[in-house]
């Protein structure tokens, strides 16, 4: 397995991304919401919530 570290956000539209949150890592697709100015994190696992980032910080949706 290979992992670019990548602080920008930029090109990530549509890519696979291991995101570290407070509980570990995660695996989730990187879909950008340009309209809303929002990053959104789908899990490949149901069992974990989508992750919305915005300027406001990371938002958990069921």
């Amino acid at each position: 397995m290979v992992i670019k570290s990548d602080l920008s956000w930029e090109n990530a539209d549509g890519k696979i991304a291991v995101v570290r949150t407070d509980d570990g890592l995660t695996i989730k697709k990187v879909q950008i919401d340009h309209h809303r100015q929002q990053i959104i994190l789908q899990p490949f696992n149901i069992d974990y919530p989508v992750l919305v980032l915005d300027s406001d910080g990371i938002t958990e949706l069921s």
